[in-house]
């Protein structure tokens, strides 16, 4: 509280002058210029998911039209980081067909390991490095979890129990102590 031999000087203080039109409007604009109403790119990176999921991993080209996809990918994820709430109603036609391309993937890896490991007699490690598609799917995966949360998320991944074994399968492929996957170890892990 104030002292009574402040109340003369504190009364004396002016009151800070009205904001004018023009000055107000344009603060209105500024905030309104940083705040996005909606997921603008929404039909942009469903498109990117659908061209992403139609690339073959065989093909060195496609190896490399999908890093530029998760590039381009990411590139609109980062403008949500602080809305990321405005991806929710889209997150499924977001995140199930990424999903579903990788869970493809690993039971296609999968059933060739089976394969090969009952002709050869013995069995061998899972090779995942010849899926980079695959690779890329769930990094884009990831990086939805970065953006709006690995909760919110998680709720579009596959759910089946025949998922489990190629999802565990995949994680024991992969090199523990390398750091080059470690997006798609996350987003297994998460599976």
């Amino acid at each position: 509280q104030p002292r009574a031999a402040e109340l003369p000087r504190l009364a004396a203080t002016p009151a800070p002058k009205p904001l004018g039109a023009s000055c107000a409007a344009q603060l209105t604009s500024m905030a309104a210029s940083s705040e996005l109403a909606f997921f603008e790119e929404h039909e942009r990176f469903v498109a990117l998911v659908s061209e992403l999921g139609a690339l073959d991993n065989a093909l060195p080209e496609d190896a490399a039209r999908a890093k530029a996809l998760v590039k381009e990918g990411a590139d609109i994820l980062d403008k949500y980081q602080e809305q990321s709430h405005l991806l929710d109603k889209h997150m499924e036609s977001m995140a199930k067909p990424l999903m579903d391309r990788a869970r493809d993937d690993l039971r296609a890896i999968r059933a060739a390991h089976v394969k090969k490991s009952s002709e050869a007699g013995s069995g061998f490690a899972l090779q995942l490095l010849d899926a980079p598609v695959m690779h890329h799917c769930l990094t884009l995966a990831y990086l939805l979890c970065k953006t709006r949360g690995w909760k919110r998320v998680i709720t579009f991944f596959p759910h089946e129990a025949a998922d489990l074994e190629p999802c565990v399968a995949a994680l024991l492929s992969l090199d523990s102590e390398g750091t080059t996957h470690w997006k798609s170890r996350y987003v297994l892990l998460l599976w």
